[in-house]
């Protein structure tokens, strides 16, 4: 059996002057090794700040528009089941039309409110978080009263360009 000197942990690593012996790590080498991972850290967290933080603010935000068109698109179906309701008994038990949206907002139950974006005027709901309308029709003729979605036109657009002018045409020096 060979005895080993606990003195002696192997043979010298040739780099010159150096006493390190072979698996021991110089001071300078880990202050590199360092320096690189935390490198490497700032090159990630870089690229989180860059790509994924500002995809969740704008994923959060559309939930939230999400949920907002939500919200006023259930307010409007109870609208309609109550316009639905009134209808049917308009046709079995001779119950006069609603006329207005306002008497239709009183038919409703008593915990369903308007959704707190939500504005009443002249017949049209809109809901200003979203932009979105609707708006109530009376009964006309052989047609039953309803509420209907206005679509949101976009405005022209006004096409401000300049004529195209064509400059004096040169000739080519005749040589």
């Amino acid at each position: 059996m060979a005895i080993v000197n606990p003195q002696n942990r192997g043979p010298k690593a040739k780099r010159g002057r150096s006493k390190m012996r072979m698996g021991e790590i110089s001071a300078d080498e880990y202050r590199s090794t360092a320096l690189l991972q935390i490198l490497a850290i700032l090159i990630i967290l870089g690229l989180l700040l860059v790509v994924a933080i500002p995809r969740f603010v704008d994923t959060r935000r559309d939930r939230l528009q999400e949920a907002e068109e939500a919200e006023a698109h259930s307010f409007m179906r109870a609208l309609h089941g109550v316009l639905t309701v009134n209808t049917a008994n308009h046709y079995l038990r001779g119950v006069k039309w609603v006329q207005n949206g306002e008497t239709l907002m009183g038919l409703l139950e008593e915990d369903r409110a308007m959704p707190e974006g939500m504005r009443y005027a002249d017949n049209v709901w809109t809901d200003k978080r979203t932009g979105l309308q609707w708006e109530f029709k009376g009964a006309s003729g052989r047609l039953p009263p309803r509420i209907r979605r206005v679509e949101q036109r976009l405005p022209p657009e006004n096409w401000e360009m300049e004529p195209i002018v064509r400059g004096a045409q040169s000739r080519s020096p005749d040589s």
